[in-house]
């Protein structure tokens, strides 16, 4: 059976959904099979990896992609990068203690470490986040024109309260030529919300599913 990639964040990843949440609104071990990844595989037919990684930023999801792209058949699998918010980032960082020896040390607002809140007191930047953003979306572009992927979509980042019409419209004049994104992401869809409170619920997942494949099924398929 041919395969549905996905990367993402939480929004891809299914957290909240009744079967992807635990104590203190954790997210649970493995990606929901209730999210809009799952379901967008159910109406494909094709078996479903769901790399999606909770809290990840844009430059993660590269990340991700590159350490798993390997895994990803250029001629048969479908491949779906839902982009996350402009002002998440990570630092790379080296224990080969770890398993996974080279891990993402994650940085956003959210967060309450110290090393995160020098970063957005001291040098974090709007403009930064956009430039970046824009980098790491045509690095991803570029990769699938390399490996000639026949079956590929992206949808854009989403809007956060920093994000103003000027930023898009810088965001979309650094963009490779060809580079199309999809505009409405899961959220731009909502009809319920998971048990968290935050993120999108069984039928927002299912309709963006729906909608995914309504529109871009001669691409996925």
């Amino acid at each position: 059976m041919n395969k549905l990639f996905a990367f993402g964040c939480s929004h891809t990843y299914g957290h909240g959904l009744p079967d992807c949440i635990e104590q203190n609104n954790a997210p649970g071990p493995n990606p929901s099979k209730l999210g809009w990844v799952q379901k967008t595989g159910d109406l494909l037919d094709k078996e479903v990896i769901n790399k999606g990684e909770c809290g990840s930023s844009n430059k993660e999801i590269l990340w991700n992609l590159i350490q798993h792209i390997d895994l990803i058949d250029p001629e048969h699998d479908t491949l779906i990068i839902q982009w996350s918010y402009f002002e998440r980032t990570m630092i790379i960082k080296h224990d080969p203690r770890r398993a996974d020896e080279f891990y993402a040390y994650k940085l956003a607002p959210w967060a309450k470490h110290n090393d995160n809140k020098i970063y957005y007191k001291y040098l974090h930047s709007q403009i930064d986040d956009i430039c970046s953003t824009a980098l790491y979306i045509n690095h991803a572009y570029m990769l699938t024109k390399h490996y000639n992927f026949k079956k590929v979509v992206m949808s854009a980042p989403p809007d956060s309260s920093g994000t103003t019409k000027f930023y898009r419209k810088k965001f979309k004049e650094l963009l490779l030529p060809g580079l199309d994104l999809i505009e409405k992401n899961v959220t731009d869809l909502e009809i319920d919300r998971a048990s968290d409170g935050t993120h999108a619920g069984v039928k927002t997942n299912q309709l963006y599913a729906e909608k995914l494949v309504e529109h871009y099924g001669h691409i996925l398929k």
